[in-house]
């Protein structure tokens, strides 16, 4: 069920970047954290189940220099994650995926030893700020959360 068709159970969130607002909807029964730090712009999660995790949602802001491309920003965001993240292995990126979005990656890495999690990002360039809209959760519990994660990133808007 995606969260645009329950939009009585949302809330609108709007994050102001470079003179531009980007709106978002979370469900109302999530808990939100928006400390207003110039890189982490929100952080959200599901309530938790007894017998299943909650996805994880973070919006993060991070300044590009003018002549960094979008595909440069990728490719050195790829860099970072294969050498922090533990076992880290991308299974989809591509560039101008639609709509607000311009770039989409699909990876998997391990929170911890023997925990594999799955990730999904949606990148985008606002003037001299690369945003990143990031799903993480439990990949034994990828096909329940991917549709949530999917309405996420389509109730985005850019103004």
């Amino acid at each position: 069920m995606g969260l645009s068709s329950q939009a009585a159970g949302v809330l609108m969130h709007s994050l102001n970047v470079d003179s531009h607002c980007l709106g978002l909807a979370i469900p109302k029964a999530w808990e939100i954290y928006a400390p207003g730090a110039d890189d982490l712009l929100l952080a959200a999660w599901g309530p938790k189940d007894a017998h299943e995790r909650p996805c994880v949602v973070s919006v993060t802001h991070e300044r590009l220099s003018l002549e960094l491309s979008l595909g440069q920003w990728q490719q050195g965001a790829e860099r970072i994650m294969a050498a922090t993240l533990i076992g880290y292995q991308v299974l989809d990126l591509h560039l101008q995926p639609g709509g607000v979005w311009q770039a989409y990656r699909l990876a998997r890495y391990a929170a911890a030893p023997g925990d594999p999690v799955t990730m999904e990002q949606w990148m985008l360039v606002i003037g001299q700020s690369g945003l990143t809209l990031s799903v993480v959760g439990a990949s034994i519990e990828y096909a329940k959360w991917r549709a949530t994660s999917t309405a996420l990133a389509e109730s985005v808007t850019v103004r």
